[in-house]
């Protein structure tokens, strides 16, 4: 991610190359039991007991792998599943790629 590399020493291709995509969707689930806490799925960090969402931390803010470029651009998507991790249907995998394909 970036982040554990010094300013100025961050890989500047990893960057581009994820700010390039079309779309960038990021899915985390509403009842998760696995991943504590779930917002960190969506690039998010606890501290101080406290979940901190990804737009409030450097790596976004700073812009180090490209998710603001990506925002800029309304191609950052976070998006909420019912249930717990990783028991998804297949109508909501085909909603999934439906909706990527748009």
């Amino acid at each position: 991610n970036n982040e554990w590399l010094e300013e100025g020493k961050r890989d500047a291709a990893y960057k581009e190359r994820l700010g390039s995509l079309d779309r960038f969707v990021m899915y985390r689930f509403a009842d998760d039991d696995i991943i504590i806490p779930s917002e960190s799925t969506w690039f998010g960090w606890y501290e101080d007991g406290n979940a901190v969402p990804l737009r409030e931390l450097p790596m976004f803010t700073e812009d180090w792998i490209g998710l603001a470029k990506l925002e800029r651009r309304s191609a950052l998507r976070f998006k909420t599943l019912p249930g717990n991790h990783l028991h998804v249907n297949m109508a909501t995998v085909d909603d999934i790629v439906e909706e990527l394909r748009r």
